[in-house]
């Protein structure tokens, strides 16, 4: 399973050095700046939803300068 994370960077902090801190993460398979209302796109495998919501509760929100994230989950690939 596929789920798309938007990530806001609170005021001050580099999307780039936040973006280093979980390109490693096992399951995160891309990590994009991007430009508009959010700051970083993360494309994350998983096989369980546990995975998923550790990632983002326990991962994410515990990082000081991430002020904001919405995670979408893929339902399927059309290509």
């Amino acid at each position: 399973m596929e789920a798309v994370i938007f990530i806001q960077i609170s005021g001050g902090s580099l999307p780039v050095e936040v973006a280093g801190k979980i390109k490693d993460v096992p399951g995160v398979k891309e990590v994009m700046l991007i430009s508009g209302d959010w700051d970083i796109m993360v494309k994350f495998e998983y096989e369980h939803m546990e995975k998923l919501s550790e990632f983002v509760v326990s991962r994410l929100r515990k990082e000081n300068n991430i002020s904001k994230t919405e995670t979408i989950i893929v339902l399927d690939r059309i290509k």
